[in-house]
């Protein structure tokens, strides 16, 4: 059945996850900064540093008919996400300044021949009615791999790098 992941939900560095999709958490403090680094089960590795909790940041799986999942990260700021050796489907709303590494063959987790991510990025619509937009977001993709984001303005700055 295709739907949310439902569990118990935990907070780490102002953003939110759900506890049976971490598989380990580690956090390093340097000139009083705090750097954050989660690992999904599914092997997407996030690192960030505190964010404000107006942002909402929170990261959610949900399960797909055909076995895969998608991943969905929303109100991210300064992040860096890392990609896993199987085809991703990530869902970037409302981030800025966020980096998605999916090139395995340069900097991502798996230096093998390429896998197929699909990363979509849209604007994210808060509770009260504002707009979380996406800005400021860089795409390091593998030759089989794409990103849309056609429903955003031509004027943001969001960048895509290819092999």
């Amino acid at each position: 059945m295709a739907g949310e992941i439902q569990a118990e939900k935990i907070t780490y560095g102002g953003v939110t996850f759900d506890k049976n999709q971490v598989k380990h958490m580690t956090s390093t403090t340097e000139n009083n900064v705090t750097k954050y680094s989660v690992w999904l089960n599914d092997g997407t590795q996030l690192t960030y540093k505190d964010t404000p909790t107006d942002r909402n940041a929170n990261v959610k799986q949900f399960e797909l008919e055909n076995g895969k999942t998608r991943t969905e990260f929303s109100g991210l700021s300064k992040a860096e996400i890392k990609d896993t050796p199987k085809d991703d489907v990530y869902f970037l709303m409302g981030c800025e300044f966020t980096t998605v590494d999916a090139d395995r063959k340069k900097g991502g987790l798996i230096k093998e021949s390429a896998d197929r991510d699909y990363i979509l990025l849209r604007d994210r619509k808060m509770e009260d009615g504002k707009v979380q937009e996406s800005n400021w977001n860089h795409f390091y993709l593998g030759e089989n791999e794409c990103v849309d984001k056609n429903r955003l303005p031509e004027s943001r700055f969001n960048r895509v790098h290819k092999d």
